[in-house]
């Protein structure tokens, strides 16, 4: 069957100050995205050159390399450009995340699940150190299974896929072999709802009235003021599903690990704003910069800021809550048909089980 005829429609109501906007979003290539089971892409190309550590952050187009995707029981060929990506992974991992660009439209029309893609991202373990590789793994499964179980939340939320990655070098030789995921798209998921990414903005300063202004930066690098407002409840829902988490690593007004999706229509200035990204989430196993606070004591905070804090209307913080305790039995589903080892699993049900336990109280 093919996935195009299986689109089902889901609506996703946002409230705004002055009114409700509705999101009429559509699932995302379900047949394609719904799946537990590994894909396997086969890359080849220069990944000495997209892992190269001496190319900086600020020259991250220089970790490119031209490339071929192969797709599991295929013979085609897809010509592809390899970019490293990411922020903190790109500085510190060995093995970068990478955006793989499609360059031959018709060899895509092959597959139904990458035909509407014009871009592929792509993630896999930051170390493959046998002393490290088994908590890589574990760590890697954890945040694609977040990304799971964040679908059961009032959304929209983007959509993953566990793939089966073997890197090869450009003489064919074997580079890595392990587990990644692909992840939809900014584009992808703001075409499945009817918007599209804003443009990127900058915080610059003003000597006049000794601040700091946000403007957005056109193609051309010339600037123009920010002019949109940050749909409320979105970027509170964002916010809960970070806390929820114990991820500190996003930013609203740098759009560091938010995706913000505005109108094509010009005169329609609302944004709104979806997380992504929990590498260096507690939930996930993370280390780097995450608080390790007991999940208890966590779940307590996340439930006094959603009822205590000025900023949240107490009929959309019950809202919430009620909606979050009603999704957790399906959290706990995702984690146990995920691919994640037992203590992973164990690791994500006791979290959980935690926060279950603190808001059963409301």
């Amino acid at each position: 069957m093919n996935a195009k005829n299986c689109v089902y429609l889901v609506v996703f109501i946002f409230a705004i100050a002055d009114g409700h906007t509705a999101l009429n979003c559509k699932d995302s290539e379900p047949l394609f995205f719904q799946s537990n089971a590994p894909l396997a892409f086969l890359v080849q190309g220069n990944f000495d050159q997209v892992n190269d550590h001496t190319i900086e952050a600020h020259e991250k187009e220089r970790a490119s390399s031209d490339g071929s995707l192969f797709l599991e029981k295929s013979q085609i060929i897809i010509p592809v450009k390899i970019s490293a990506r990411g922020a903190f992974r790109f500085e510190e991992c060995p093995l970068r995340p990478f955006n793989l660009q499609l360059l031959d439209k018709k060899s895509k029309g092959e597959f139904p699940f990458i035909r509407n893609f014009s871009k592929l991202k792509l993630t896999t373990i930051c170390y493959d150190q046998k002393e490290y590789r088994e908590g890589e793994i574990r760590k890697l499964l954890k945040e694609y299974t977040i990304y799971k179980m964040l679908n059961h939340l009032k959304g929209p939320h983007l959509q993953i896929r566990l793939l089966h990655l073997k890197l090869l070098d450009p003489e064919g030789k074997i580079y890595f072999e392990g587990p990644g995921f692909l992840r939809e798209t900014e584009k992808a998921i703001g075409a499945r709802c009817g918007l599209v990414e804003r443009l990127p903005t900058l915080m610059k300063w003003n000597n006049e009235t000794r601040s700091s202004n946000r403007w957005m930066q056109l193609e051309d690098r010339s600037l123009v003021p920010y002019v949109y407002q940050r749909d409320r409840e979105a970027e509170l829902r964002a916010e809960f599903i970070n806390r929820f988490l114990n991820n500190q690593d996003f930013n609203f007004d740098l759009d560091h690990n938010i995706i913000p999706l505005v109108s094509r229509d010009s005169n329609q200035l609302v944004e709104y704003s979806i997380p992504y990204d929990f590498d260096l989430a507690q939930a996930a196993g993370a280390t780097y910069f995450s608080q390790n606070t007991p999940v208890m004591e966590l779940a307590k905070q996340t439930k006094d800021w959603l009822f205590n804090t000025q900023k949240i209307a107490p009929e959309l913080a019950v809202e919430i809550a009620n909606e979050f305790l009603n999704s957790l039995h399906g959290m706990k589903m995702e984690v146990e048909k995920s691919p994640l080892d037992s203590k992973g699993k164990i690791d994500l049900i006791q979290w959980i089980d935690a926060y279950q336990k603190t808001f059963a109280s409301i």
